[in-house]
C-alpha cells in the first residue's frame, strides 16, 4: 500500500497492493489523480440528457445533436456519419514529435466529423441519445432495450415505462428509481419482482402493496399494516389515486412514512464482497456504482448493462466489457481500451480514440471504422505501427501537458478537461 497525493485536488489518497497488479497488467503508470479527480475528469466528457438544436455540416439541415452548436466542430446526420460517404482516413496526419500529444490531439478530434447522436439500432426514437436497441421512446437517455417509453434514464429492459431511473426489466410502471422485474409498480424506489405494488420503498417480491417499507413477499399491505384482500382494495379507493390530487397526496404520505424506518448500508441483491452502491449479481467489485453483473472491478460507475470484468476507472456501459481503464461510453464487446471515450462496439487494443467503431490497434484516433494499425487517422503497417506508438508514449513523457489548473498529463492520463466539446 502507498500513499499519494492528488495533484488536482492535493487529498491524499491510497495506491493498494492490488492496485499496483493491475497497473502492471494494463502497462500503464500509476495515476497522479485521486480516485475521485478521475471520475470528475471523465464524466465531464460526456452529455447524457441535454438535446441542441443545430445544423447538419454537410446538408445545412437543422438536426438534433448531443453537442452545442456553438461548440466549433463538424457535425454529421447519425446515419451519414455512420454510412460510408466519408472516410475518416482522410483526416490522417503526421504525428509532429516537436509538439504536444495533447495540443495535436485536440487539432485532429476538431476537425473529424462527429456523430450527431451516440446510438445505434434505434427505430422512432429521434428525441433520445446514449442508447440502442430502442423502439417509439421519447427523452431516453443512456438505455438499452426499450420500447414505448418516455422520459427514463440508465434504464434497461422496459416497455410501456415512463419517468424511470436506473430501473430494470420492467412493464407498465410508472416514477420509479432503482426497481428491477416488476410490473405495475409506481412511484417505488430500490425495489424488485413487484407487481401492482405502489409509493413503496426496499420491498422484494411484493405485490398489491401501498406505502410499505423492507417487505418481503407481501400482499395486500398499506403502510406495512395487512388487509384483507377486499378491505385492501375499498381502503385504496379512498386514496382517490385516480386524482393528480390524491395521487401527490398519497406519494407525499408515503415519503414521510419511508424516512421512519432504518436504511440498508447499501443497496444491492446477489453479490459477494462489493463494495459502494446500487451493485447487483456481482463479485469482487469496489468502491462502485450502479453496477450489474461486474466482476473484478474498481472505481467503475453506471456499469448497468451487465457483463464488465477486470476494469478500473471504467464510467458507462458495459456488455461484455473487459480490460478497460479510465474509459468512458465503451461497451458491447470490447476489451484492452485505455484512455478513451465513445468507443464501440467490438473494439480491442485502443489507446486514446474517441468515436471509434468496430477497430483493432489504434491510437491518437478519431472516427475510425473497421480500422487497425491507425494513428492520428493514418495508416500504418503493423511493425510501424508499434514502434511508433511507443516512441509517442516516450515523448509525452518527455514533454507533457500542462493544464489550466497547472496539472501535469505524461502518458497515463486521460483527456485533459479543456479538451472536451462539452466543458
Amino acid at each position: 500500500m502507498e500513499n499519494r497525493t492528488c495533484q488536482n485536488c492535493k487529498k491524499d489518497f491510497v495506491i493498494e497492493q492490488e492496485d499496483f497488479g493491475f497497473y502492471e497488467k494494463m502497462k500503464v503508470p500509476i495515476p497522479t489523480f485521486c480516485p475521485m479527480c478521475r471520475y470528475k475528469r471523465r464524466i465531464i466528457w460526456r452529455n447524457v440528457r441535454h438535446l441542441f438544436r443545430g445544423k447538419d455540416t454537410i446538408t445545412g439541415k437543422e438536426i438534433f445533436m448531443g453537442i452545442s452548436p456553438e461548440v466549433e466542430i463538424p457535425i454529421y446526420e447519425l446515419s451519414y456519419w455512420n454510412s460510408d460517404a466519408w472516410n475518416p482516413l482522410e483526416y490522417g496526419r503526421e504525428y509532429d514529435f516537436s509538439k504536444i500529444f495533447f495540443d495535436q490531439f485536440r487539432d485532429l478530434f476538431y476537425s473529424v466529423p462527429f456523430p450527431s447522436k451516440s446510438m445505434q439500432r434505434c427505430i422512432n426514437s429521434d428525441y433520445s441519445n446514449q442508447c440502442d436497441d430502442m423502439k417509439n421512446t421519447y427523452l431516453c437517455f443512456n438505455a438499452t432495450f426499450l420500447e414505448d417509453c418516455a422520459y427514463c434514464c440508465n434504464a434497461t429492459n422496459l416497455k410501456r415505462c415512463f419517468d424511470m431511473t436506473s430501473c430494470n426489466k420492467d412493464e407498465f410502471c410508472y416514477e420509479d428509481v432503482r426497481v428491477d422485474k416488476s410490473y405495475y409498480t409506481i412511484g417505488s424506489n430500490m425495489s424488485e419482482s413487484c407487481m401492482n405494488v405502489l409509493f413503496s420503498k426496499n420491498c422484494v417480491g411484493c405485490n398489491d402493496c401501498f406505502g410499505c417499507v423492507n417487505q418481503r413477499h407481501a400482499s395486500y399491505k398499506i403502510f406495512n399494516v395487512q388487509y384483507l384482500k377486499e378491505d385492501y382494495f375499498k381502503k385504496l379507493e379512498s386514496f382517490k389515486l385516480d386524482t393528480w390530487k390524491g395521487f401527490s397526496e398519497s406519494r407525499e404520505k408515503a415519503e414521510d412514512f419511508w424516512v421512519k424506518f432504518p436504511i440498508k448500508f447499501m443497496f444491492g441483491f446477489r453479490n459477494h464482497d462489493v463494495s459502494g452502491e446500487n451493485i447487483k449479481d456481482s463479485k469482487n467489485v469496489k468502491n462502485s456504482y450502479i453496477v450489474q453483473k461486474g466482476e473484478n472491478l474498481k472505481y467503475v460507475q453506471d456499469v448497468s448493462f451487465g457483463g464488465a470484468s477486470n476494469s478500473y476507472d471504467y464510467t458507462s456501459w458495459g456488455v461484455d466489457a473487459s480490460q478497460l481503464y479510465e474509459c468512458m461510453v465503451c461497451g458491447e464487446q470490447v476489451d484492452q481500451l485505455k484512455f478513451c471515450f465513445d468507443c464501440w462496439p467490438s473494439c480491442q487494443e485502443l489507446e486514446y480514440c474517441i468515436n471509434v467503431r468496430r477497430s483493432k490497434n489504434c491510437f491518437g484516433c478519431v472516427g475510425v471504422k473497421d480500422k487497425q494499425y491507425c494513428i492520428f487517422n493514418k495508416q500504418y503497417t503493423k511493425d510501424e505501427y508499434f514502434k511508433l506508438v511507443e516512441k509517442i508514449k516516450e515523448q509525452m513523457n518527455q514533454i507533457p501537458y500542462i493544464d489550466k489548473m497547472g496539472n501535469i498529463y505524461k502518458y497515463g492520463e486521460f483527456f485533459p478537461v479543456e479538451l472536451s466539446p462539452y466543458a
